[in-house]
């Protein structure tokens, strides 16, 4: 089938505004773009779900191009900067269209907290076709706050500046209508996962630690105010997850086009404070639950200090199913290859005696 044509592309991949096209009658930012074949890296050679959190922040600061440069005036000098607190994707489908095209979609919230100086902003992927909307492919919520920085890790909530306040206010809700989106298909979001085969309840930290490892940054992993980029957090999550699971079954993870893979159904992950470039990473992976056809993963950040301690950066969870495709080229949960459910019970078995 042929592509786009240049003038094709040109006409269908660009940046507009949705005037009051938000839930809340807020304007909407859209963007229609074609992932690269990087982003295509699960087992199946469908859309991995690290990028997304990469995507959220090109699309924010994107949507802040009116006052871009004023923004990084400010966050330039290492006085002023513009927080992750925490993000929570839901991946809901994976069909793309012939072209390949996504479409994302960004409104924000009003701002709340001290000094007003945390807004929530939305996001909406859809995959594009000729027609139009073809699948709804993921969702998520970024927090964000302006602080100012006192000294290295040491930041406190501020109010914007004048011209930020003006601009949120532009881009605010104007009614008090329910968060939704127009209907289209979500084969994922009430995946089956079938029973418990294990589960820690709620707890703060499950026992079952499966995994950990150290991850070195440098100054490719910052920002322009100095800190680690938030996206970092769900690569190093994902890195963590899948060395864990290749060691299990190499073979599983080679090859390419296979019809079945581990899948993120939804991550989350909240930010307690600021990690720098050349920090040391250490990050923990915990069996939460675990089903018949996935589980649920647990995850703690912590930078190393020069004396050995640990201090926490962030924690989060990470929700999978193992997924197999079908002849239609659609995915459904399936039962959790031998390999991976003995292993995990196994975990969990050793921790529960240990506790005891």
């Amino acid at each position: 089938m042929a592509g786009l044509t240049f003038q094709q592309a040109g006409e269908l991949l660009k940046v507009t505004v949705d005037y009051g096209g938000g839930p809340q009658g807020q304007d909407v930012i859209v963007n229609k773009f074609i992932p690269s074949f990087k982003i295509f890296a699960n087992r199946d050679r469908t859309l991995y779900f690290p990028h997304f959190f990469t995507w959220m922040g090109e699309i924010r600061e994107l949507s802040a191009a009116p006052i871009l440069q004023q923004i990084r005036e400010l966050t330039s000098t290492g006085q002023w900067g513009l927080l992750t607190n925490d993000v929570s994707l839901e991946i809901v489908g994976e069909q793309m269209s012939e072209n390949h095209v996504l479409q994302v979609r960004l409104w924000s919230g009003n701002r709340y907290g001290p000094a007003g100086s945390t807004v929530d902003l939305y996001f909406e992927w859809v995959s594009w076709g000729d027609a139009g909307p073809v699948e709804r492919i993921a969702v998520a919520r970024m927090r964000t706050t302006w602080v100012e920085i006192l000294g290295q890790g040491l930041l406190r909530p501020s109010p914007f500046p004048r011209f930020y306040q003006d601009f949120m206010e532009m881009m605010a809700p104007r009614c008090t209508a329910p968060e939704s989106q127009p209907p289209l298909p979500e084969p994922f979001r009430h995946a089956n996962r079938g029973s418990a085969l294990f589960t820690t309840g709620n707890v703060p930290r499950p026992p079952t630690l499966l995994a950990d490892k150290y991850f070195e940054t440098s100054l490719y992993d910052g920002t322009l105010v100095g800190n680690l980029y938030f996206s970092n957090y769900s690569m190093w999550l994902a890195r963590l997850c899948e060395s864990y699971f290749f060691a299990l079954a190499p073979a599983r993870f080679r090859g390419i086009g296979k019809t079945d893979a581990l899948k993120c159904l939804s991550c989350h992950i909240e930010h307690l404070r600021e990690g720098m470039p050349f920090n040391t990473i250490y990050v923990a992976m915990y069996l939460k639950t675990l089903y018949r056809a996935g589980v649920d993963l647990y995850f703690e950040f912590f930078k190393l200090e020069p004396d050995g301690r640990k201090t926490k950066l962030a924690f989060g969870e990470h929700k999978a199913v193992w997924m197999q495709r079908d002849n239609n080229g659609r995915s459904s949960p399936a039962p959790l290859p031998e390999p991976f459910r003995g292993a995990l019970l196994q975990a969990a078995t050793a921790s529960a005696l240990t506790e005891a």
